[in-house]
């Protein structure tokens, strides 16, 4: 089929050409995110997906005073809590730019139209398809 499936220490092995580099629910596991994506340049796209803080649920959690459980770094939970404007903070510092940027709404939501325009409240997590520019 021409796929190569493979992994690989990244910080020792950067030399390594890769066309397709996927972090899903990895990036708030670092305390140096935007250290890691500098480190990518051997890297051609880069999916990632991360879990929208600005969700509402969590918003509402966060107000009652209740910080979710996975947010807590010390139990190995987040170090970094993601959204929009922070995740694209974090990629303007890398050698990527942005392709392509979605909203994980549940279907539900999508099917009101006036909702689609909050689309940051609504969405579960965040996806975006970066191109490295080198």
């Amino acid at each position: 089929m021409g796929i190569e499936y493979f992994d690989f220490d990244l910080a020792k092995e950067n030399k390594i050409g890769v066309d397709v580099g996927m972090f899903i629910h990895v990036l708030e596991h670092l305390f140096e995110a935007t250290n890691v994506l500098k480190k990518l340049s051997n890297i051609k796209y880069l999916v990632i997906v991360v879990p929208n803080f600005s969700y509402i649920k969590e918003r509402i959690r966060v107000v009652k005073g209740n910080v979710p459980y996975n947010m807590n770094p010390e139990r190995g939970g987040h170090c970094y809590w993601f959204n929009k404007r922070i995740l694209e903070d974090i990629i303007k510092e890398s050698d990527y730019k942005i392709l392509k940027f979605d909203y994980a709404v549940p279907n539900k939501i999508k099917k009101i139209p006036i909702l689609n325009k909050f689309n940051n409240l609504f969405a579960t997590q965040l996806g975006v398809l970066l191109e490295n520019k080198n």
